[in-house]
């Protein structure tokens, strides 16, 4: 909380009442975190992410998201995780991992665009570790935005006019 409120993360009220979610957001982020100061930078996309894409890293948009169909996939992705009727890690990476079966594509041609969508970054956690923790409201809403956003920018296009 001493580096948190300052941060702008949220006030000590809203983050206290966060509690058990906190901990466990945090939890995942440790071992990459060197600081509370690295810790709380990394743990901003935890409490919302901008949906004009100014969240995403560049270098990656031009990478990910400019894949033909990847605004498809990522909202399949989103649909396999709403459907789901129980949350927890294990369900949440079996739908995700049925759905690149059902593909027929390598699990990072999902994962990858899929971490983009929900972090606006390459590195972190582990996916389903975000997935779970984000739950299923937010990771199906930023997945849906972010398949939005390839589309209004016309970013799987991009690609093939470069």
């Amino acid at each position: 909380l001493k580096f948190a409120v300052p941060a702008g993360i949220g006030t000590e009220e809203e983050l206290r009442a966060k509690g058990d979610w906190l901990k466990k957001a945090l939890v995942s982020l440790q071992e990459r975190s060197l600081t509370l100061e690295e810790l709380v930078e990394s743990s901003r996309f935890y409490f919302g992410l901008a949906t004009d894409g100014s969240a995403y890293d560049e270098a990656a948009v031009r990478k990910l998201f400019t894949k033909p169909g990847i605004a498809d996939l990522l909202r399949k992705g989103a649909a396999a995780l709403g459907a789901l009727t129980e949350w927890n890690l294990e369900i949440e990476e079996k739908a995700y991992r049925d759905l690149i079966e059902r593909e027929g594509i390598k699990g990072g041609d999902l994962i990858h665009p899929t971490r983009l969508a929900l972090t606006g970054k390459t590195v972190g956690p582990g996916l389903f570790e975000i997935v779970d923790i984000l739950g299923k409201d937010e990771s199906v809403a930023r997945l849906n935005a972010a398949a939005a956003y390839i589309e209004e920018k016309g970013l799987e296009s991009a690609k093939a006019n470069q």
